[in-house]
């Protein structure tokens, strides 16, 4: 993902939240401990999106928004996708699905506490469980 692309994707993700929430940016800015000035040039494309989980957290929280959207707004994947950095299997069904490609008897693991559910995939794309 590009400069452009991320800023394009945070700065319309704030600018949705701020009108959703009927919110001014002075407002926003207070909840979540960011300078205006400094979101300000965000917004304004002067400088790059926050990429620290701190700032990323506080805005989330201060838009009602899910801390995943404002994470993938940047172009981070959120903490809470972490398995599929590690699962391999679980990297290679995403991409059967990002590339519309799925095998009619595909197994998808789902955990469920420490346990391990098997549950056969429909023949049409769906996204996982875990990326729900």
């Amino acid at each position: 993902m590009s400069v452009n692309s991320r800023q394009e994707g945070f700065c319309a993700l704030i600018t949705e939240g701020l009108k959703r929430e009927s919110m001014s940016l002075r407002e926003l800015c207070r909840r979540s401990k960011i300078d205006p000035s400094l979101l300000s040039k965000m917004l304004a494309g002067k400088r790059n999106p926050p990429q620290d989980d701190d700032t990323l957290s506080a805005l989330a929280r201060a838009l009602n928004e899910s801390e995943d959207e404002v994470f993938l707004s940047v172009g981070r994947l959120p903490s809470s996708w972490a398995r599929l950095c590690r699962d391999r299997d679980l990297r290679a069904r995403v991409g059967e699905l990002m590339s519309g490609r799925t095998a009619r008897t595909a197994t998808v693991a789902r955990t469920v506490g420490r346990d391990i559910a098997v549950v056969s995939a429909r023949q049409t794309p769906a996204m996982p469980d875990e990326l729900l």
